[in-house]
């Protein structure tokens, strides 16, 4: 570039991410940005992944996990993750109840649940006591008289 020109140079950030700044001979945070050049330059852009919140919405008595670590509440919960974490859910139920499914963002039926973190997600998980076993014996009467 000729000394004393003006030139534009663009920051692009790529899919989750999000650029955040300049800095060497270059100085801001708004892209494109415009480089006078009076000497050599040396410009770097820096970019951060994006972070989403995963929030988990519980009904009954149980807890939840997650793999990564970060999810391990016996309550509604949340937690943030980078953008493209692969987030696996366990539902485990307390004793004396049983885990009926998950819902929300994906998530369906029984098994462990795998979210994709590429926006905000809210999954529901459903936990429900056992229904108590009643056992009914027959009065024996035989040989018993009024």
């Amino acid at each position: 570039y000729n000394y004393g020109t003006t030139h534009q140079i663009t920051a692009t950030a790529s899919t989750g991410s999000t650029f955040t700044g300049w800095s060497g001979d270059c100085d801001g945070t708004t892209s494109p940005l415009d480089v006078l050049i009076d000497g050599n330059k040396t410009c770097t852009a820096t970019f951060a992944l994006n972070t989403y919140t995963l929030t988990i919405n519980k009904t009954g008595a149980g807890t939840v996990t997650s793999n990564p670590a970060g999810i391990n509440c016996g309550s509604d919960c949340s937690e943030s993750y980078n953008y493209g974490a692969e987030v696996t859910l366990t539902a485990i139920p307390v004793n004396g109840n049983i885990f009926i499914g998950w819902s929300n963002d994906g998530c369906t039926g029984q098994e462990d649940c795998i979210v994709i973190m590429n926006d905000i997600k809210e999954i529901s998980v459903v936990f429900q006591k056992k229904f108590p076993w009643i056992m009914f014996l027959p009065a024996i009467t035989k040989g018993i008289r009024q």
